[in-house]
């Protein structure tokens, strides 16, 4: 999520040794790769997408048997009042990093990232635009994960925090209100006395959990509120190529004109999703063509940013059908057989094909 400033301490202080504990009861066997393949980063998932050991996004998320068996995880991760989303422990080990990259997709759009160091040494440090901070234990902090961001740890020793991704709630924004903040746009605030949140044995604590995340269809509403987002951005680099923008700007335009289009028609419903698909790919490939070195605000290609924030996941079908789907058309990453001229239209009309959409 893109936010004012690059770094915020929240006003919350944890049990760290409590933490520690129930860090040191998982075995080595429950810590997973990470999905980009980062070397030297690890993590177990505590809340995922139907409570398994995944790194998905869409579907509706639960806690896992990991999260289930440690009761101060779930306090702290209650304490944000917040409903959650994907949230993990994350290990980097001695002598890596966490290479510079954006948060780009269609999940950090709306998304702010929670860390509470659990295991850390003062030499980790966390970069975010041009400014860096350790993140101390116990601590909770959030950051800009929209600028380019990178974590160092030059020590021997692993370092592990526990990480909530969430869309926050009244109560988290006001407690973001009273942050002690970290930016190159304004002085540090002044030190916020923060409350202390202990281990309660016999609290019954219910983490609320994320059901819908990305949309089956995205709405007209929400394709617009997504390309205008990027409209105001890609025009605030200056250095831009003129023709590169023009180019980029008119395929922005004309898909979320389309998409308005098809959406009046079918809305949501199966009868418009061939005709989503079909739009999708012909804008993917239009505007993949453009430059990717046209730029947005933190130095992403404005064209990867249009596929991984918009196209990837304006369309996916499979979660009506309760599957979670990795590309739009292509459920659970198979790819979908091909549609005779005599077979049911896919759309869902109940016409043949040649007589539905295969006539267009």
């Amino acid at each position: 999520m893109k936010l004012k400033h690059e770094f915020y301490k929240l006003p919350l202080r944890f049990d760290v040794e409590r933490l520690r504990k129930e860090l040191a009861a998982f075995p080595e066997s429950d810590w997973q790769t990470h999905p980009s393949d980062y070397k030297g980063n690890l993590a177990i998932p505590l809340v995922s997408v139907n409570g398994g050991i995944n790194d998905d996004f869409a579907g509706p998320m639960q806690p896992t048997p990991q999260l289930k068996r440690s009761p101060y995880m779930q306090q702290v991760i209650a304490a944000f009042k917040s409903v959650c989303s994907r949230s993990r422990l994350m290990r980097l080990e001695g002598r890596h990093d966490v290479p510079l990259h954006s948060d780009i997709n269609y999940h950090w759009w709306s998304r702010v990232r929670i860390h509470v160091p659990i295991v850390t040494t003062p030499d980790v440090i966390f970069h975010c635009g041009d400014q860096q901070v350790h993140m101390a234990e116990g601590e909770a902090w959030i950051f800009d994960s929209w600028k380019m961001h990178r974590v160092v740890n030059p020590s021997g020793k692993t370092r592990v925090h526990l990480v909530i991704d969430t869309s926050g709630s009244p109560e988290f924004w006001e407690l973001v209100e009273s942050a002690e903040i970290f930016s190159s746009s304004s002085p540090p605030g002044p030190d916020v006395t923060p409350v202390q949140v202990p281990f309660q044995a016999s609290a019954k604590v219910k983490i609320r959990t994320e059901r819908f995340n990305v949309p089956a269809v995205m709405s007209a509403g929400e394709v617009d509120a997504l390309v205008e987002g990027l409209v105001q951005d890609v025009c605030s680099v200056a250095q831009n190529d003129r023709e590169q923008l023009e180019r980029y700007l008119a395929v922005l335009n004309t898909f979320r004109f389309a998409w308005r289009s098809i959406w009046s028609v079918h809305g949501a419903e199966k009868t418009g999703w061939l005709d989503y698909e079909l739009l999708i790919n012909k804008t993917r490939e239009k505007v993949l063509s453009i430059d990717a070195g046209l730029l947005l605000s933190n130095s992403s290609s404005a064209p990867q940013v249009m596929c991984a924030r918009i196209l990837v996941s304006a369309l996916t079908p499979g979660l009506a059908e309760g599957r979670v789907v990795t590309a739009p058309g292509k459920p659970d990453g198979d790819t979908p057989e091909k549609t005779g001229r005599n077979s049911p239209c896919p759309c869902g009309s109940g016409k043949k094909y040649k007589r539905c959409h295969g006539a267009r």
